[in-house]
Formats: structure tokens, sequence, C-alpha cells
């Protein structure tokens, strides 16, 4: 259609411009096309992009809350309390790190969900439960992160401050805000070291093969 309105716009009359694009139209289904490979492709998927975000906000939200909770924790009289009670030494820190565990995984869900909900419209929809998967193994370092920086200060400010600095440098450099494409060889090789550029990269290969080739080799 947008081929006869070309033609019509051209000075051709509706009949001639319907003949003309029939000709095109023949030429160009006469062209040789051969398919490479199914196997891996370049471009990225709507998931792939938003699950990348869920990353930054879970990171966030995990390293604030275990932190802000820990400095509560350390308190004087907190601490005090909790040493004069019967609670034993193993006791109050299993409870903690199951604490920490629970919040962290209902904070994950959270942002799973959201990602989930929004990729709908994705064609590769069936490969959500391996970009959740990602997500949820990520959570581990991001666990461990929080409760390096709730050990560090007891001051909410400080412990915003170091959240923010700490998990925007690391979303920066492994590819979460910007495309690796333009990011230089000395910065990846730095961003190897933070536990975002493994799941970026995690992302990465799920959205390039095919389901059935995600866990393989």
């Amino acid at each position: 259609i947008n081929d006869v309105k070309a033609y019509n716009k051209s000075g051709s009359t509706i009949t001639e411009s319907i003949d003309n694009t029939r000709i095109a139209v023949a030429e160009a289904s006469d062209s040789k096309v051969r398919l490479v490979s199914t196997e891996v492709k370049h471009d990225k998927d709507l998931l792939y992009h938003l699950f990348n975000f869920a990353a930054y906000g879970m990171y966030m939200l995990i390293s604030e809350s275990i932190g802000m909770v820990l400095v509560r924790i350390k308190e004087k009289d907190v601490r005090t309390k909790i040493n004069i009670s019967s609670y034993s030494y193993l006791k109050k820190n299993m409870e903690i790190i199951l604490g920490i565990l629970i919040s962290s995984i209902l904070g994950v869900s959270v942002f799973a969900g959201y990602a989930a909900l929004t990729g709908t419209a994705s064609q590769e929809y069936g490969k959500i439960l391996f970009y959740c998967l990602n997500l949820f193994i990520t959570m581990l370092p991001g666990m461990s992160i929080g409760y390096f920086i709730g050990s560090i200060s007891e001051e909410d400010n400080i412990i915003n401050l170091i959240a923010n600095s700490l998990i925007l440098t690391m979303s920066f450099i492994s590819g979460v805000f910007v495309s690796r494409d333009i990011l230089s060889a000395g910065v990846l090789r730095f961003a190897r070291f933070s536990p975002m550029y493994w799941y970026v990269e995690g992302n990465g290969v799920i959205n390039d093969n095919p389901i059935g080739n995600i866990l393989g080799s």
C-alpha cells in the first residue's frame, strides 16, 4: 500500500501505481535469502533490559535495608538489652541471618514480579524463569554487600552514601545502565570483580541463546 501511494504521488495513475508495485514485489520475492544460524542472536530482548534494571533496584533495596537494620541492632541500648537477655549468641546471629534472607527473598520477588508483569509483551517470554533464577542467584552477593555496608558505619547517612556510590558504580561499569559495546576493555576487566558484571553476563547468555541451549556448555 505504501508503494502504491509513493508511485501515485510521483505522478502515476492508480492503475500504473498498482502495476509498478506488483512488478517491484515480484522482483523482491526472487531474492535469495540464506539463514546462517538460529542459535545466537545479537539484539537485546525486552526482558533482558527489564531484568538488568531490576538488579540495580534489588541491590539498592537489599543493601540499604540490611545496613539500616544492622545499625539499629548495634545501638548501645539495643545491644545491652540483647546481651543481658537469655538469647544465646548463636541464636541471635542465626535469627539475624534468617531475617536478612527472608527480607532479601521478598525484595527479589518484588522486582522479579514487576519485570515479569511488564515483560509480557516480549516474544521470548518463555525464558522468564531463567531470568528470575539469575536474579535470585545474584541476591546472595547482594546480601553480602548489604551486610558489609552495615558493618562499616553506624549512621544512616553514611550507609546511604556508601550504598549509592558502590552500587551505582557497579551498575555503570557492568553494563546495566550503559551498553558494554561502548565501555573500554580496561573498564570491563575491572568490572569482572563485581557480581553485577556476572549477573549481566548471565542475562546475555539467556538473551542470546534458545531455551534449549541456555543450560548447555
